[in-house]
């Protein structure tokens, strides 16, 4: 087992600002996402929510 962990290990990337920016472009959409300046006991949002994630995946993968 201990082959297989030192094989599995990698060296850290010079350009750490690249592994950054997908994190924050997530988080960023997230914080402005209209769900969010809905009411949180209104789960008419919630379900339009997923239905708008499941749609836009659907498209996505086709």
């Amino acid at each position: 087992m201990e082959r297989h962990l030192s094989s599995t290990r990698r060296t850290p990337p010079r350009d750490t600002t690249a592994l950054r920016r997908r994190p924050l472009r997530l988080s960023v959409r997230l914080w402005w996402h209209p769900y969010w300046e809905t009411v949180p006991s209104v789960p008419a949002a919630r379900s339009e929510l997923r239905h708008l994630a499941r749609a836009h995946g659907a498209v996505r993968a086709a």
